[in-house]
């Protein structure tokens, strides 16, 4: 006998004089129920691919974070040096020395490093964020479609085997 669950327009519950009792005991089959779906293969490995896509996002997030941080502190120790170089520079000219632009080799790397990092930072919120973000929220959503598949299976058998015992 086939009895889908899902799609039959009426059921019927049988009510005890103690609604407490039966609230109680069917949220204790739900969970049994949530339990056991929780630990059929295909839920396992769904919510395991999740976890990897949300510990790849997180990931991405923290080095975001880390180059933020980096850009700004090269930002500002960049425009110190500039600062200092320029004041260097005015100096030697005004005393008539030689100028010495030594000084500004160190400046072309802290702005080079500071470059690279806005590109770094550029590529993660354009391309690499929003593709974790995508698979992340792709796994997630096959996790919770494997788990309802299971939970859907689970209560068709259940229910087969009650109308089997009527």
């Amino acid at each position: 006998m086939s009895f889908d669950l899902a799609r039959t327009p009426t059921l019927q519950a049988v009510a005890t004089l103690d609604q407490d009792l039966l609230i109680e005991d069917l949220q204790h089959r739900v969970e049994a129920a949530s339990r056991q779906a929780d630990e059929l293969p295909e839920v396992v490995e769904a919510m395991e691919a999740r976890r990897g896509a949300e510990q790849r996002l997180l990931e991405l997030r923290k080095a975001e974070r880390a180059l933020s941080l980096f850009a700004r502190e090269t930002g500002e120790k960049l425009g110190a040096a500039r600062e200092a170089s320029l004041d260097v520079l005015i100096a030697a000219a005004r005393g008539g020395e030689k100028l010495d632009f030594k000084n500004l080799s160190e400046l072309g790397a802290l702005e080079n490093r500071g470059r690279q990092a806005s590109r770094a930072i550029e590529r993660l919120v354009e391309r690499l964020l929003p593709e974790a973000q995508w698979q992340h929220l792709r796994t997630e959503s096959h996790g919770l479609l494997a788990k309802a598949r299971a939970l859907e299976t689970l209560a068709q058998e259940r229910a087969e085997r009650l109308l089997e015992q009527l």
